[in-house]
């Protein structure tokens, strides 16, 4: 998190790695990370803050019984725009995502838009 006045920047990644189930199951590896910039307005009780980035998303393939699946796993990049709402400790946030570059191993269907929103309370 980075802020000058009322610009400001987000970015985080995660990695989660997964080990085999008893039914001999395991989830590839996946990375996730994202860049996003905002912009801070503020009226009367709420703040805006309007925002656009990129979302990275990447997977290698599943196992089963020690053999790889190839029809899994993948990566795929979204340009995100979105916005986030302030009200006391009341928060609303809605994005949409729209696939810029996709990598998906075999038969896997095409990923189209995504539309993401939340409502949280602090406490």
């Amino acid at each position: 998190l980075a802020k000058l006045g009322k610009w400001g920047m987000n970015a985080s990644a995660s990695y989660l790695f997964s080990s085999m189930n008893r039914e001999e199951f395991a989830l590839g590896a996946t990375l996730n990370s994202n860049a996003t910039f905002y912009y801070q307005i503020h009226r009367n009780v709420f703040d805006y803050f309007p925002n656009t980035g990129i979302y990275f998303e990447g997977a290698q393939r599943n196992t089963y019984e020690g053999k790889t699946l190839t029809s899994t796993g993948g990566m795929i990049t979204y340009a995100h725009a979105g916005m986030d709402i302030y009200f006391k400790k009341i928060a609303w946030s809605a994005g949409f995502q729209l696939p810029i570059i996709q990598v998906l191993n075999e038969n896997q269907p095409v990923l189209n838009y995504r539309l993401i929103t939340s409502l949280s309370f602090a406490f």
